[in-house]
Protein backbone atom coordinates (compact mmCIF):
# COMPACT_ATOMS: atom_id res chain seq x y z
CA UNK A 1 0.00 0.00 0.00
CA UNK A 2 1.21 3.46 -0.70
CA UNK A 3 1.99 5.95 2.02
CA UNK A 4 -0.63 8.30 0.53
CA UNK A 5 -3.42 5.77 1.08
CA UNK A 6 -2.19 5.03 4.61
CA UNK A 7 -2.01 8.73 5.41
CA UNK A 8 -5.46 9.39 3.94
CA UNK A 9 -7.05 6.61 5.98
CA UNK A 10 -5.46 7.89 9.19
CA UNK A 11 -6.53 11.43 8.33
CA UNK A 12 -10.15 10.32 7.92
CA UNK A 13 -9.93 8.55 11.28
CA UNK A 14 -8.49 11.61 13.03
CA UNK A 15 -11.00 13.96 11.40
CA UNK A 16 -13.95 11.70 12.29
CA UNK A 17 -12.96 11.24 15.92
CA UNK A 18 -12.21 14.96 16.31
CA UNK A 19 -15.53 16.04 14.80
CA UNK A 20 -17.46 13.56 16.94
CA UNK A 21 -15.68 14.61 20.13
CA UNK A 22 -16.07 18.35 19.51
CA UNK A 23 -19.64 18.23 18.23
CA UNK A 24 -20.75 16.04 21.15
CA UNK A 25 -19.18 18.38 23.70
CA UNK A 26 -20.79 21.38 21.96
CA UNK A 27 -24.26 19.90 21.44
CA UNK A 28 -24.57 18.56 24.99
CA UNK A 29 -24.52 22.14 26.28
CA UNK A 30 -28.04 22.71 24.94
CA UNK A 31 -31.09 21.76 27.03
CA UNK A 32 -33.07 18.75 25.92
CA UNK A 33 -30.13 17.15 24.11
CA UNK A 34 -28.49 14.12 25.69
CA UNK A 35 -26.09 11.35 24.76
CA UNK A 36 -28.07 8.25 23.78
CA UNK A 37 -25.20 5.74 23.76
CA UNK A 38 -24.94 4.23 27.26
CA UNK A 39 -21.32 3.21 26.75
CA UNK A 40 -20.36 6.75 25.78
CA UNK A 41 -22.31 8.12 28.76
CA UNK A 42 -20.41 5.80 31.08
CA UNK A 43 -17.05 6.70 29.50
CA UNK A 44 -17.90 10.41 29.78
CA UNK A 45 -18.90 10.04 33.43
CA UNK A 46 -15.53 8.41 34.16
CA UNK A 47 -13.66 11.00 32.03
CA UNK A 48 -12.38 8.19 29.82
CA UNK A 49 -14.05 8.97 26.49
CA UNK A 50 -11.36 11.30 25.12
CA UNK A 51 -8.40 9.27 26.43
CA UNK A 52 -9.88 6.07 24.97
CA UNK A 53 -10.39 7.72 21.60
CA UNK A 54 -6.82 9.02 21.63
CA UNK A 55 -5.53 5.53 22.45
CA UNK A 56 -7.64 3.98 19.67
CA UNK A 57 -6.38 6.52 17.13
CA UNK A 58 -2.74 6.09 18.17
CA UNK A 59 -2.91 2.30 18.08
CA UNK A 60 -4.67 2.39 14.71
CA UNK A 61 -2.04 4.70 13.25
CA UNK A 62 0.77 2.63 14.70
CA UNK A 63 -0.74 -0.58 13.33
CA UNK A 64 -1.17 1.05 9.93
CA UNK A 65 2.33 2.46 9.55
CA UNK A 66 4.54 0.17 11.66
CA UNK A 67 4.56 -2.87 9.35
CA UNK A 68 5.61 -0.82 6.35
CA UNK A 69 8.25 1.08 8.37
CA UNK A 70 9.69 -2.10 9.87
CA UNK A 71 9.42 -4.47 6.92
CA UNK A 72 8.99 -2.20 3.90
CA UNK A 73 6.21 -2.65 1.40
CA UNK A 74 6.38 -6.42 1.06
CA UNK A 75 3.50 -8.13 -0.76
CA UNK A 76 3.05 -10.56 2.16
CA UNK A 77 2.04 -7.65 4.41
CA UNK A 78 -0.51 -6.26 1.96
CA UNK A 79 -3.53 -8.01 3.56
CA UNK A 80 -2.58 -6.71 7.02
CA UNK A 81 -2.07 -3.18 5.74
CA UNK A 82 -5.34 -3.34 3.81
CA UNK A 83 -7.17 -4.51 6.93
CA UNK A 84 -5.93 -1.59 9.04
CA UNK A 85 -6.50 0.95 6.27
CA UNK A 86 -10.05 -0.35 5.86
CA UNK A 87 -10.61 -0.19 9.62
CA UNK A 88 -9.37 3.41 9.74
CA UNK A 89 -11.62 4.42 6.86
CA UNK A 90 -14.74 2.68 8.16
CA UNK A 91 -14.31 3.83 11.76
CA UNK A 92 -13.41 7.35 10.62
CA UNK A 93 -16.43 7.60 8.32
CA UNK A 94 -18.74 6.31 11.06
CA UNK A 95 -17.40 8.89 13.50
CA UNK A 96 -17.73 11.60 10.84
CA UNK A 97 -21.37 10.58 10.41
CA UNK A 98 -21.92 10.74 14.18
CA UNK A 99 -20.35 14.19 14.30
CA UNK A 100 -22.51 15.41 11.42
CA UNK A 101 -25.61 13.97 13.10
CA UNK A 102 -24.71 15.81 16.30
CA UNK A 103 -24.58 19.06 14.38
CA UNK A 104 -27.96 18.40 12.76
CA UNK A 105 -29.49 18.27 16.24
CA UNK A 106 -29.05 22.04 16.41
CA UNK A 107 -31.18 22.67 13.31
Amino acid sequence: MSKLIQTASCSVLILGVTLDQLSTKFVLQFPGIYEANPTTVWLMSMNLWLPLDVIIVLISMLATFLPSIKFGHKPALAPISTMFITYNLVFGILRLACGMYNLTLLM
